[in-house]
């Protein structure tokens, strides 16, 4: 499977929620209005980024298409060995080692 191979429409709402947890997670019913504004123009930039980068070799010159490309490609190698350091021999992943290692990883960044 290929980025290409995604249909996007399906995707970028459920990244959309993802995000949300952590952008308005601290936020209750008492907060400002105001607040919940500036978490939502928060929202819209992380999200527009997120599709920009996704969408970059349609919307993005050469060079920004070739930064973009390096980060994936780190951000690949980077998560690929940390599952293969979690899978066991004979191709079972160990699910709580990649869990654990994945938290550590994203609290650390």
């Amino acid at each position: 499977m290929k980025l290409t191979d995604l249909d996007l429409s399906k995707i970028i709402p459920d990244v959309s929620v993802a995000i949300s947890t952590h952008i308005f997670g601290d936020l209750d019913a008492a907060a400002p209005a105001h607040a919940w504004i500036e978490r939502a123009a928060l929202q819209g930039e992380v999200m527009g980024r997120i599709v920009a980068v996704l969408m970059n070799e349609e919307i993005c010159p050469e060079s920004i298409t070739q930064d973009v490309e390096r980060c994936a490609g780190h951000m690949k190698e980077q998560i690929t060995a940390a599952f293969r350091a979690g899978i066991r021999p004979g191709g079972a992943i160990i699910t709580s080692l990649m869990a654990e290692q994945l938290a550590r990883k994203g609290s650390s960044d």
